[in-house]
């Protein structure tokens, strides 16, 4: 089981120390928070969100980070943790929101910043493979919010209690299995390798 509160607030002390001028405020509100997940590509993620942010609004002031819980609409579906980084740039044009998860998509006004357009996708399919989903909403000039969904693990699911890291001590069967092909041929971790 992983602390998704923990694993996150240390996701943004990290970014936080490297950046000057902007300030990532996180709400995570009281409740915890505990997910089964391979903490270092959860951690991935969230880094690749919030650097992501940095970058493509780095004239602005701030960037909220926010979490919570969203209790299952249906009877058979399980309670989720929302992420949910947005920022306050430019945004992403309208014509680009439906491609940027894309692979190797960049787009045409930040293509200069570098960066190899894999970001977001390899960050959707490590969300995938967390049985959850990652998206985007935009206005230009007001910025971007991307939204993961991932599901909780519920109490009577918590046998092994979380640990001070992130709660990376549950048993490699549990966590999931990250071979797992999703859309496209290549695995997330052949694309990093």
């Amino acid at each position: 089981p992983v602390d998704f509160i923990v694993l996150v607030s240390e996701a943004v002390e990290a970014v936080q120390l490297d950046i000057q001028g902007q300030a990532i405020m996180l709400d995570h509100g009281t409740e915890p928070l505990v997910i089964m997940a391979d903490a270092p590509r959860i951690e991935q993620v969230v880094l690749n969100l919030l650097t992501n942010a940095v970058k493509h609004a780095p004239d602005t002031q701030r960037i909220d980070v926010r979490l919570r819980r969203a209790e299952a609409t249906s009877g058979a579906g399980r309670a989720e943790v929302i992420l949910q980084v947005q920022d306050y740039g430019p945004g992403i044009p309208a014509a680009e929101l439906p491609q940027i998860f894309t692979r190797f998509f960049q787009s045409a006004s930040t293509t200069a910043r570098g960066g190899l357009g894999l970001g977001l996708f390899i960050a959707r399919e490590l969300v995938a493979a967390h049985g959850g989903s990652v998206t985007a909403a935009s206005i230009e000039g007001q910025g971007a919010t991307f939204t993961v969904r991932l599901p909780l693990l519920d109490a009577a699911q918590d046998t092994h209690g979380t640990q001070g890291d992130h709660g990376t001590g549950a048993d490699a069967s549990d966590a999931p299995d990250m071979s797992a092909r999703t859309e496209t041929d290549d695995k997330p971790e052949d694309v990093l390798s």
